[in-house]
């Protein structure tokens, strides 16, 4: 047991595993949003940004969010500013006050130049059946178009799509870049990084297997 404990220790923390993280995250390409008929196909979708929670800490609301929200967050700005007449709805988890969420929340709109009769949000969802749920209660259509992180979408799309929603995936917060991409000394050296590559990847594999044995 201590040899198999040990293999896998090493196993994760020099990152044999980010191969079947590169796949996962690739399963759905970018969203398309220099193909403007697509787009104009999509006029009036709700876009879903799924959140990562809104801390508590005693700073400005800047400071509150994390790197994985605000990729969400510009992501759903992207595709927003692409599809007309579309709209925005964020899910915002954490413990932090409603009101602090809404503030939050219009400061990012601001900032990336969404009109804030176009933005919804909710707070309250605990995980992405209910974000599925919250989204389809504010959205007025079944037009979806869902951005997680590209881990996370690949269950996501099951969850939204066995709630009722026709979607369109729009993956983001790549954790691994591939061959392709600028190699750095440290991606196959022993190192947290693969540590948290691969608890993303055990993550998602097993939640997403468990989405498609779940009626």
């Amino acid at each position: 047991m201590l040899w198999t404990d040990l293999a896998l220790f090493l196993a994760f923390g020099f990152g044999v595993f980010n191969g079947s993280l590169e796949k996962l995250e690739r399963m759905y390409p970018p969203f398309p949003g220099d193909d403007a008929a697509f787009c104009e196909d999509l006029r009036g979708a709700t876009i879903a940004v799924l959140g990562h929670g809104l801390s508590t800490i005693d700073l400005p609301h800047r400071f509150r969010d994390n790197d994985c929200f605000r990729q969400r967050f510009s992501e759903g700005a992207y595709v927003l500013h692409r599809i007309p007449e579309s709209r925005i709805a964020v899910s915002i988890s954490g413990g932090a006050k409603l009101e602090d969420k809404r503030t939050a929340l219009h400061e990012l709109s601001v900032m990336y130049g969404i009109p804030t009769n176009r933005v919804d949000f909710y707070g309250n969802a605990r995980d992405t059946v209910e974000e599925a749920r919250e989204t389809l209660r504010l959205a007025g259509t079944n037009r979806v178009v869902l951005v997680t992180s590209a881990s996370h979408l690949p269950r996501a799309v099951e969850i939204f799509k066995k709630a009722g929603c026709d979607v369109v995936p729009a993956p983001c917060e790549y954790l691994f870049f591939g061959p392709n991409a600028q190699w750095r000394w440290y991606d196959w050296h022993f190192g947290v990084r693969n540590f948290n590559r691969s608890e993303r990847l055990m993550h998602e594999s097993f939640g997403l297997l468990f989405e498609r044995i779940r009626k």
